[in-house]
C-alpha cells in the first residue's frame, strides 16, 4: 500500500508539470541535446567509435549523458516538447521516490513522507526539472539515488551498493561538472554529521572500489580532459567572491518559488490574451483570487525555523541528518557563490535540492514525540497546498500571457515556414533560434549562426563577403523582432552591414506566437 501511495505521489508530480511541459516552447539550452544527433549542430567533443562519432561533451562542463538518453527516444518518437521533456519529468519523479527511500532508511516512514510530499509539490523543483534547461533533472536523480544507496550500504554492508553509489556520483560529475560544488558541500556535511562513516569509506579496499566506480561513471569526462588537458577546469574554474551578496536574492527567490515569474512566463499583456473562461481554468482563477495571487511559498521561513530547532532535537536520530543537510546545502551554495558565473541563476541553485528538505523532514519528524503527529501533518499539508497555489499562479500566467521570449511558442510556426521555404542557407541573426530549429527539423534546415557578420565596425573584406551572401536568391535571414532581441543590437548591426554593402532588406514573413506577438522576422536582401 505504501508503494502505491508513493507511486501516486510521483504521478501527482508529473500531472502538476504536464501543462508546462506542453505549453512552453523549446529553449536553446534544452535543444542543445540535438548536438551530436543531427548534422547542423555538432557536439563540443566527440570520439570516433565503430565508424561513428560518439558525442561525449555538449560543452566543456556539460556531458552528453542526456543526449545518449534522448537519441533513441527521438529515433522512435521524433523531437518535440513532450518527447524532450517527459524523460526529465520522469527523472524528477524518480528523485522524489529516491528521496523517500533515503529518508525512510535514515529516519523512518514519517520523515520519508514529510520530505517526499514537500519535494514533489515544490514549485522550483517541479518547473526546473520538467523544463530541464539547466540541465538539472539527471543530476538530482543521480545524486539522491547515490545517497540512498550509501545509506542502505551502511546498513547491509553490500559492497555492490557502495560501488553503484559512486558510479552514480561519477555519472553526475560527467553530466555536469559543476557537481564539484555539490560534492564539496556533501563531503563537508558528511564529515560534520557522519565522521565514523567517512572514516570507514577511506579504508583501502572500499576506497579503491569507490574510486574505480567513480572514474568509470565519469570516464567520458576523463577522456575529454586528457584529450584537451584539464579543459573543463581551466575554462570554468574562476573565483569571484564579490558576487556573493547579489546571489543571496536569487537563492531566496529560488527556495520560495518566485524566481521564474517573468522568466518562464511573460509579464506583459499580449495582443491576444489567453482565455481563462473555461470551467477548469475559471475555477483555478477564482482560487488564485481568493488566496490573493500566491506567488511564493513559505519554505524559507520553515527552513529557518527548523535550523533554529536543531538544538532541541540534538539527542534524537534527527540530529545527524539535519546537520548533514544544513552543512551540505550551505557549503554547496557558498562554493558556487564564490565562483564566477555560478549561483546567479535558479538552475544553479536548484542543484542543492533536496538538502534543505532533508533538514525540514528530519526536524519535523522528531517533533510529534512531544506535540503529537496531527499538528505536523496539518503543517505539511498546508505547506504543500501553498506550493500548489504558487504552481497554479504560474499556470494562469502562462495561459493568459504566454511564455517569455526564451520559451516562445512561435518556434513551431517558424519551423514550418523554413521547411516550406527550402532555402539553400538560413542565416540566424540572434541567439536562441538555431538549436531549436535544428532540433525540431532533425537538422533538415541548413541553419547557420551569423554572429560574425553582425559585429561593428565592418571591414571591407567582410562587407564584400556579406554583400555576396545577402544578394544570393537562395539565402534567407531569421532574427527576433527588435522588441524581443536577446543579443541587443543585432538587428541594427545587420542593417548597418546592409547599408555599407548597398543592399535593401525585404521582409518575407513575420512569425507570431499564439498570443499575437510578433516574435520572428524572416527576410532577404536585394
Amino acid at each position: 500500500m505504501e508503494r502505491v501511495a508513493l507511486l501516486l505521489l510521483c504521478l501527482l508530480f508529473i500531472v502538476l508539470g504536464w501543462p508546462f511541459l506542453k505549453r512552453l516552447g523549446i529553449e536553446v539550452d534544452e535543444a542543445l541535446v540535438a548536438s551530436g544527433i543531427y548534422k547542423r549542430a555538432v557536439a563540443w567533443y566527440s570520439m570516433r567509435l565503430f565508424r561513428h562519432q560518439l558525442p561525449l561533451m555538449e560543452l566543456s562542463y556539460l556531458g552528453a549523458l542526456k543526449t545518449w538518453i534522448v537519441a533513441p527516444i527521438f529515433a522512435v518518437w521524433g523531437p518535440g516538447p513532450v518527447s524532450l521533456r517527459l524523460p526529465s519529468a520522469l527523472a524528477g519523479a524518480g528523485t522524489v521516490a529516491a528521496f523517500w527511500y533515503l529518508l525512510r532508511s535514515l529516519l523512518g516512514r514519517r520523515a520519508a513522507w514529510i520530505g517526499a510530499v514537500l519535494l514533489a509539490t515544490d514549485t522550483s523543483f517541479l518547473l526546473l526539472t520538467t523544463i530541464d534547461f539547466g540541465p538539472v533533472a539527471l543530476h538530482l536523480l543521480l545524486k539522491t539515488t547515490a545517497l540512498a544507496l550509501l545509506v542502505i550500504w551502511h546498513r547491509t554492508d553490500r559492497e555492490s551498493l557502495f560501488a553503484a553509489a559512486w558510479f552514480l556520483f561519477g555519472l553526475a560529475f560527467w553530466d555536469k561538472a559543476v557537481f564539484i560544488w555539490i560534492a564539496a558541500g556533501m563531503a563537508l556535511g558528511a564529515l560534520a554529521a557522519f565522521p565514523r562513516l567517512v572514516a570507514r569509506t577511506i579504508r583501502p579496499r572500499l576506497a579503491a572500489i569507490g574510486v574505480a566506480a567513480f572514474v568509470l561513471g565519469c570516464l567520458p569526462l576523463v577522456i575529454y580532459n586528457v584529450a584537451r588537458p584539464l579543459d573543463t577546469f581551466r575554462s570554468n574554474a574562476r573565483l569571484a567572491p564579490k558576487e556573493i551578496l547579489p546571489k543571496i536574492d536569487n537563492l531566496r527567490e529560488t527556495v520560495n518559488g518566485r524566481v521564474l515569474f517573468g522568466f518562464f512566463t511573460a509579464l506583459d499583456t499580449p495582443p491576444q490574451p489567453g482565455s481563462l473562461e473555461a470551467p477548469f481554468r475559471s475555477a483555478l482563477l477564482s482560487l488564485s483570487r481568493a488566496t490573493g495571487r500566491t506567488d511564493h511559498n513559505w519554505t524559507v521561513w520553515i527552513l529557518a525555523a527548523c535550523v533554529a530547532a536543531i538544538p532541541f532535537v540534538w539527542r534524537t536520530p534527527a540530529r545527524a541528518p539535519a546537520v548533514f543537510g544544513v552543512v551540505s546545502f550551505s557549503a554547496g551554495w557558498l562554493a558556487m557563490a564564490v565562483s564566477s558565473g555560478a549561483g546567479g541563476s535558479a538552475h544553479h541553485v536548484v542543484l542543492l535540492w533536496p538538502m534543505h528538505f532533508l533538514v525540514i523532514a528530519a526536524v519535523l519528524a522528531a517533533v510529534p514525540g512531544r506535540l503529537g503527529r496531527w499538528p505536523v501533518i496539518a503543517l505539511v499539508a498546508l505547506l504543500s497546498c501553498v506550493n500548489v497555489l504558487v504552481t497554479n499562479q504560474y499556470y494562469l500566467d502562462l495561459v493568459r500571457n504566454g511564455p517569455a521570449i526564451r520559451w516562445t511558442d512561435a518556434s513551431p510556426a517558424l519551423v514550418r515556414y523554413l521547411e516550406g521555404a527550402r532555402a539553400e542557407i538560413v542565416f540566424v541573426v540572434d541567439w536562441d533560434i538555431l538549436e531549436t530549429v535544428n532540433l525540431l527539423t532533425k537538422g533538415s534546415v541548413p541553419v547557420i549562426f551569423a554572429e560574425d557578420y553582425t559585429s561593428k565596425p565592418p571591414d571591407p573584406a567582410t562587407i564584400s563577403s556579406m554583400r555576396e551572401i545577402m544578394t544570393r536568391p537562395d539565402t534567407i535571414f531569421v532574427s527576433h523582432t527588435q522588441r524581443f532581441e536577446l543579443l541587443p543590437g543585432v538587428n541594427s548591426a545587420l542593417q548597418y552591414y546592409a547599408s555599407k554593402a548597398g543592399v535593401t532588406r525585404t521582409s518575407l514573413a513575420t512569425i507570431q506566437d499564439r498570443h499575437g506577438r510578433d516574435v520572428f522576422d524572416v527576410f532577404q536582401f536585394r
